[in-house]
């Protein structure tokens, strides 16, 4: 059987991805157990964290356009 082999810059891959596939590509990597441990839990959520989850996707997508006291009170949330 003949194998190819590709070199492949995941840089490039990632450039040309909009944010939102890359956001999306993000979300499996960790609900497929990679990246930093405790980032996300991916197992025993409530109903309600889902939209938590892509609620904290969007604050993360915003977060330069964030005021001061905004950026405050996520912190005070995060404890």
């Amino acid at each position: 059987m003949a194998t190819v082999s590709v070199d492949v810059d995941i840089d490039d891959i990632l450039w040309d991805m909009s944010s939102s596939e890359k956001r999306e590509l993000c979300k499996e990597l960790i609900e497929d157990g990679y990246g930093p441990e405790g980032v996300l839990r991916t197992e025993g959520y409530h109903p309600d964290e889902e939209m938590y989850r892509e609620a904290v996707l969007k604050l993360l997508d915003s977060y330069s356009q964030l005021t001061a006291a905004q950026i405050e009170l996520v912190k005070q949330l995060a404890g």
